[in-house]
């Protein structure tokens, strides 16, 4: 046994560095990775909620915009979820001056 650990000391140490490479590596992926996802989450939550708090046409654009970003891949995630709000804000929001708020909420239905 000590002969083996004599005879390949150095393969044994580049295997140790290695695996102290990329242990902490892995670590901060998985560390990274959650911390996207949490303002990820946070991201999403503004959005729905600047979007039902807009009124009027001075937030018109901006409405339309987040409508746009909530079928954007980053936010597949809550797709089934964004499709539900988009289509009960599409029946409460029935009037003319929310025309151009209805027909990206349908493009964006048609697309999710």
């Amino acid at each position: 046994m000590f002969d083996f650990l004599k005879n390949n000391l150095a393969s044994i140490s580049v295997i140790i560095a290695f695996f102290g490479i990329i242990v902490p590596f892995f670590r901060y992926l998985i560390v990274r990775s959650a911390e996207i996802n949490q303002n990820r989450f946070k991201n999403y939550h503004k959005l729905i909620r600047d979007l039902v708090a807009g009124d009027g046409t001075l937030y018109l654009d901006s409405q339309i915009a987040i409508i746009y970003e909530l079928r954007l891949r980053k936010y597949r995630k809550y797709r089934e979820v964004s499709i539900r709000i988009l289509e009960g804000l599409k029946k409460t929001w029935i009037e003319p001056k929310n025309e151009r708020l209805l027909n990206e909420i349908s493009i964006s239905l048609s697309k999710m």
